[in-house]
């Protein structure tokens, strides 16, 4: 995994952005070890980390809970930091089945909780998740 991810990036080495959109998550009991190969081998300069806020296990695993929106950054971060100075820029939310005030009142909570911008695309749209990578992008 970490080898082709990284075989893919570097062969688009030359564009402006690559956007590589892992599954799963770098703690599921299942899909972990694809998404930290992914993580690892795409070596990326900016993270958007993606978050349900009304799921409170992982889906098929529910022994296992959903990690706090701020403690799931902290470990990608982490993840990362061998290898690549990166940090997650955004938050992309999935808030099907939240009302719409359900959805800006989450989005509003974690951006409190974590100091990053929150969004759901398909709600929201992606302005904020757009200013975030780029201002980290600009630096580079």
């Amino acid at each position: 995994m970490n080898g082709a991810a990284e075989r893919l990036c570097w062969e688009r080495r030359n564009r402006e952005v690559v956007v590589v959109e892992g599954q799963g998550s770098v703690y599921h009991p299942a899909y972990s070890g694809v998404t930290v190969g992914l993580l690892h081998g795409s070596m990326p300069h900016a993270i958007v980390y993606v978050h349900a806020p009304t799921r409170k296990r992982i889906g098929h695993y529910e022994g296992f809970p959903i990690m706090p929106v701020k403690d799931g950054v902290k470990l990608v971060e982490d993840l990362i930091k061998p290898l690549q100075a990166a940090r997650v820029a955004a938050i992309s939310l999935n808030t099907v089945g939240m009302t719409p005030a359900g959805a800006d009142r989450a989005a509003r909570q974690i951006e409190d909780q974590t100091g990053l911008p929150a969004e759901d695309p398909i709600r929201h749209g992606v302005r904020k998740m757009v200013k975030a990578l780029e201002k980290i992008l600009k630096r580079r």
